[in-house]
This record gives structure tokens, sequence and C-alpha cells, in this order.
């Protein structure tokens, strides 16, 4: 039974190779808007035109990660606020949409700098 396994490649078509409900966690931190160029070409997370596009990007990326997410499953987002001066990460992520949060909650630490 192979339990571990390391796709590189685009996020999105990665994740769709995979069968739904098939990942127990996820851990993942993705570029921020306008920060870096990543030599990634025209489908680079972060290098689009406008903020309202990246978050329609990540609107499908975490789509097609709440398919792939075990019921039972947990999402760990770094998500920081590198666009505004003040804090707004998580607004940015309510935006999205889309997502149906585990039991109605969405729980975070805004903020957070760690033990």
């Amino acid at each position: 039974m192979n339990t571990h396994r390391i796709i590189l490649g685009d996020c999105i078509t990665g994740m769709k190779t995979l069968p739904d409900g098939c990942v127990q966690t996820i851990i993942t931190s993705p570029p921020y808007y306008g920060l870096r160029d990543y030599d990634g070409g025209d489908a680079e997370i972060g290098g689009e035109e406008t903020p309202d596009q990246y978050v329609q990007k990540m609107v499908e990326v975490f789509r097609e990660a709440r398919r792939i997410l075990r019921d039972d499953g947990t999402l760990w987002l770094n998500l920081g606020d590198s666009y505004a001066t003040t804090s707004g990460g998580m607004e940015q992520l309510r935006k999205m949409g889309g997502a149906t949060p585990a039991y109605g909650k969405i729980k975070y630490a805004e903020g957070y700098k760690g033990a």
C-alpha cells in the first residue's frame, strides 16, 4: 500500500489526478499576489494582473483541494497579507467562497508568530 506520494507540477493539474476524498491533510503556503516571480510562466499563481484574478485562481485551487480532502481531513493554510498594510489576509480567504469548512467553522490564528 502506497501511503506517501509527492506530485511535482501544477497544483490543480496534480490534484485532478487524485480521487475524491483521498487526502487526510493538506499543508500549503500559496504564492502571494504580485510578490515574486518564480519563472512559472502565465499559469503561475501570484502573477495575475489584478487581485480579483488572484482570488479567482485561489478559489479554483481550494475547490479542487476540498474535493480531494477526506471528510475528516484538515487543511493548514499559511496566507499572510502582502497586499495591504493592515491585517486582511483572512478577509481575502473569506471572499474566496465556494469552500465549506468542516462543521461550519473556520479556525485561524491571524498574526500568530509561533511559540
